[in-house]
């Protein structure tokens, strides 16, 4: 009985001794006196359930959020096990589950903003593994993953998003980090675009998202040799890629280049494998025909290059066959039909884009699809736009903006542009957050999409616009010049000249910003826009009046004109209100006219009293002043127009067709369409033959 008292009184006294520290504690944190509030809590050692209670309190307020959230998950962990005693002793401090609930949320609520401020991968990577139940840590999981994607990004490096993937694969960015593998896996293996790393890379990487691409790229090189012995190892080595029938018909194309029979005869015996051996011949006879559109009362059929119909005049409107395909329409509807007359597709569509390849787009009044050269829907009608980039890429626009695409609908990249843009050299300017960088025709970007705007110089010479400034950009080598001039033109990119503006001066610098040479000019659009050398010459303005000077700044005529065109083989100038020419040796050229407009490469137009005509770079009349107009249509081709009757010159002023047609089109390459009130003919000029409609 006595030990049972003594054991008794012995617990009872340790019990108070940690309830009193606890009690102590709490009045001291009231106190504000934190050193000893803490070392209250710390002291108790018998009681790890209000002693992880204290400290939570302490450090809640104390503002130590991390070390709070842990004491109240340990004193939440314990508080079932507890007796009402320390329950009821807990609430000194203010604390019972709710509170200890409410520390917990509120704490880890309290990090997640800090980090806000202060983001780091690492510290959202601490903040998801200790604070795993809050309600922001599928936040904490986005801005973490973010973060790490950038910093993957900036690295280039396919083993670092391979990492992400595995560590990661229910993240939010898995679908870019696959699209950044290709690209970076790619790159990696592939530095230049040769035929060994191609197919290496074709070989290793099959379920690499580029290969459809990274094929076809194989199939061009082998098609760009254009030699049999290589499309013949092309079809060898990829006997199931689609490009193997194209292969099969350009050794066709090559093999009988000269169209006889005994050319055809010999190839159905040196490729028994021919995949089109049963159409052969009947097809040779009709591919090998030209087919022009007709029109006889009202409806549209097809000629052959000696007038014979060979498609009988039934539709509506017809297009040229492309790809051995026409479009035709029918009840206001477009289908398409080959040479033999088939409809291969029905008339179903309000559009339908001529087939240049095998896919082509397909509407209604309101959306646009993909079909094949069959009419098999391959993207039904459901987008608002599409357009074709390459034959492999689309790019789709639907109500969120702008996406590309390949020939079968799938996604190329999953970002969103504002606008798309193809530029000459084969780039795409794209928009993305309303700012502008450039794609290649791989769709890797070659100068960054952060500028307010970008301007094609050549194939790797970009100008950029940055805050109203304006820099040059190199696709290899990065800025080469900062975007710190109001305007700027790159004159010889070989040379590193450019012209800028500075405040109210024209400068020609060198891309280093130093002067190329000492003459400044004053600033006006016009002058900015005809200084470009030619021959090492260029026109330049002062106080108003023109000259020109060499690249050096030499001055070679000093400036005496009232106002000039850009340097050429004939520099045009202004004096008297009359335009004349110089020649390359600075000798005026006779006469003078009243305005002039600039041709390619054959010369100017000239107008004097209301009429026009055509000099060549010597001065020559080609074309007399007599036209009402005279409009430059395709290489070495002039459409004259005599008091609204047409006619066709050449190059050489020699009429083609006399002015008296009503219209005159240009139909291809190598076509005119020449309407007048009795007939429709067509003019093929490389064999100077002339085509007409009979029966």
């Amino acid at each position: 009985m006595k030990l049972w008292v003594i054991v008794s009184l012995f617990l009872t006294t340790i019990f108070s001794a940690y309830s009193q520290r606890f009690k102590c504690g709490c009045n001291e944190l009231v106190k504000e006196n934190y050193a000893s509030s803490q070392n209250f809590f710390e002291r108790i050692s018998k009681n790890e359930f209000l002693k992880n209670a204290g400290l939570a309190r302490f450090f809640f307020t104390k503002g130590e959020y991390e070390k709070a959230y842990e004491g109240a998950n340990l004193a939440l962990n314990l508080w079932g096990k507890q007796s009402g005693f320390a329950k009821k002793k807990a609430e000194l401090c203010q604390v019972d589950s709710i509170r200890l609930e409410e520390i917990k949320c509120l704490s880890a609520n309290l990090e997640f903003e800090k980090l806000l401020n202060w983001p780091t991968a690492e510290g959202w990577t601490h903040y998801i593994e200790k604070y795993n139940l809050s309600s922001n840590i599928e936040r904490a999981t986005y801005y973490r993953d973010s973060l790490i994607i950038s910093h993957i990004i900036q690295t280039r490096k396919s083993e670092n998003v391979k990492e992400f993937i595995e560590l990661y694969p229910n993240s939010f960015f898995i679908p870019k980090a696959k699209e950044l593998f290709c690209e970076f896996q790619y790159n990696e293996f592939v530095p230049f675009e040769n035929l060994e790393y191609l197919e290496l890379f074709a070989k290793e990487h099959v379920d690499n998202c580029k290969i459809e691409q990274v094929q076809f790229s194989i199939f061009s090189i082998y098609e760009k040799t254009q030699r049999i012995p290589e499309l013949q190892r092309y079809i060898e080595n990829y006997p199931n890629q689609p490009w193997v029938q194209q292969a099969w018909q350009a050794i066709y194309k090559l093999y009988t280049e000269e169209w006889n029979y005994n050319k055809i005869d010999d190839f159905r015996r040196e490729f028994p494998n021919y995949p089109f051996a049963d159409e052969l011949i009947r097809d040779i006879a009709l591919l090998n025909e030209d087919l022009f559109p007709f029109e006889k009362d009202g409806f549209f059929g097809f000629i052959n290059e000696r007038g014979e119909v060979r498609i009988p005049p039934s539709y509506e409107d017809v297009s040229f066959f492309k790809n051995d395909i026409a479009v035709v329409q029918q009840a206001g509807k477009f289908g398409a039909i080959n040479k033999r007359n088939q409809m291969v597709v029905s008339c179903l569509y309000n559009t339908l884009y001529d087939f240049d390849q095998d896919v082509t787009i397909v509407g209604d009044s309101l959306y646009f699809g993909l079909i094949s050269k069959s009419g098999e829907v391959i993207v039904p009608m459901s987008y608002i736009e599409i357009k074709r980039i390459s034959p492999l890429v689309f790019v789709f626009q639907d109500t969120l903006g702008y996406r590309f695409h390949n020939s079968k609908g799938a996604i190329l990249k999953r970002d969103i542009y504002q606008e798309i843009t193809p530029l000459s050299n084969g780039n795409l300017r794209c928009k993305l957050n309303s700012k502008i960088g450039v794609l290649n025709s791989k769709l890797t970007e070659i100068v960054p999409i952060q500028f307010d705007d970008v301007e094609l110089v050549s194939d790797s010479l970009f100008i950029v616009k940055q805050s109203d400034k304006y820099g040059i950009y190199d696709a290899k080598k990065g800025i080469i010049v900062n975007p710190i001039y109001e305007r700027l033109k790159v004159l010889d990119a070989s040379k590193g000249l450019m012209l800028v503006k500075k405040a109210k001066e024209l400068q020609i610098c060198k891309f280093n910003g130093s002067k190329h040479i000492a003459l400044s000019f004053e600033y006006s659009p016009k002058l900015f826009e005809i200084i470009s050398f030619h021959q090492n010459v260029t026109t330049f303005s002062q106080k108003g009046k023109f000259g020109s000077m060499d690249i050096n700044g030499k001055i070679q005529l000093k400036p005496q004109f009232d106002e000039m065109g850009s340097t050429n083989i004939l520099t045009p100038f202004k004096s008297n209100n009359q335009w004349g020419f110089l020649s390359q040796n600075l000798v005026q050229v006779s006469p003078r006219y009243d305005a002039f407009y600039t041709l390619n490469k054959l010369g100017f137009i000239v107008e004097k009293n209301g009429k026009q005509g055509v000099i060549d770079f010597t001065g020559k009349e080609i074309i007399s002043v007599q036209y009402n107009s005279v409009k430059w249509v395709k290489e070495g081709y002039y459409i004259l127009d005599a008091n609204g009757f047409l006619g066709l010159a050449d190059q050489f002023g020699t009429i083609i067709a006399p002015c008296d047609n009503k219209t005159i089109q240009v139909k291809g390459s190598d076509l005119f369409l020449l309407q007048n009130s009795n007939e429709t003919r067509y003019f093929i000029p490389s064999k100077s033959l002339w085509i007409i409609a009979h029966e």
